[in-house]
């Protein structure tokens, strides 16, 4: 069974500062609104910044456009990181604040006792260790523990938390064998689904092929490949393009 059981309970764990206009954000705060239209309660949680002003979940609504019946629960913990903070300050206040919230939430109050099932759904290879290794420790009810693999370049971490999952979301059949050959994770705990387009981007484009090239002064004679998608030594995409055109 690949895909994730039915739970009233979601706690989605951010990596990212969800006040922040990027990409990451924008997609974690897309996919709590969708599970809560699905009947589900869910509970955004994400690293705090420093800022001058109080951040609200009224003002996280207005920022994104949230309507009434599309609201969750969103808690900023107290990291109080800010953008020049060097890397391993940033891990270590993630793994210690979310090591607290995980505690809190799977063992002290019950976790997926108080709430019926509970699903702790993740996309950050430091920010989900707690929940994984606390979970462990229930006997009864434990949490399902589900995470989102954008990338996979084989590290020693990568690898110790996705064969600790119970389930795992790979953006693409690439990646997914990638993570099976390199693994051994049975291919029943991953779950491939379909990529969405927000309706905002149907609009159609009419210019002509030619016109096109000659606007962009591309010979009619090239090849051209488009992708969508970030090139970068601090986010390696796997598969790469020329992975994906080679296979």
């Amino acid at each position: 069974m690949t895909d994730f059981p039915p739970a009233p309970h979601l706690v989605y764990v951010s990596p990212r500062d969800i006040l922040k206009a990027r990409s990451d954000p924008i997609h974690i705060v897309a996919s709590c609104r969708a599970f809560v239209r699905q009947g589900t309660r869910v509970e955004l949680v994400a690293p705090g910044y420093e800022r001058p002003e109080n951040i609200s979940e009224d003002d996280v609504a207005r920022n994104y456009g949230i309507a009434p019946h599309e609201r969750f629960d969103i808690l900023h913990l107290p990291t109080r990181l800010r953008d020049d903070d060097p890397p391993w300050k940033v891990r270590t206040k993630k793994l210690f604040h979310f090591s607290r919230h995980a505690a809190k939430r799977i063992l002290f109050n019950g976790g997926a006792k108080a709430s019926g099932s509970l699903i702790v759904y993740g996309k950050c290879l430091v920010s989900i260790l707690p929940y994984i290794h606390l979970s462990r420790l229930r006997r009864r009810r434990r949490p399902v523990i589900g995470f989102e693999a954008a990338s996979f370049v084989g590290t020693a971490q990568e690898r110790y938390v996705l064969r600790r999952c119970d389930r795992i979301i790979a953006i693409n059949p690439l990646l997914k064998e990638d993570i099976v050959a390199a693994t051994g994770i049975d291919p029943e705990r991953i779950l491939v689904p379909p990529l969405g387009v927000d309706d905002a981007f149907a609009e159609v484009f009419t210019m002509e092929k030619e016109q096109l090239r000659r606007e962009l002064g591309v010979s009619q004679e090239a090849f051209v490949a488009l992708y969508a998608g970030k090139l970068s030594p601090e986010s390696v995409t796997s598969p790469t393009p020329e992975h994906s055109f080679a296979r």
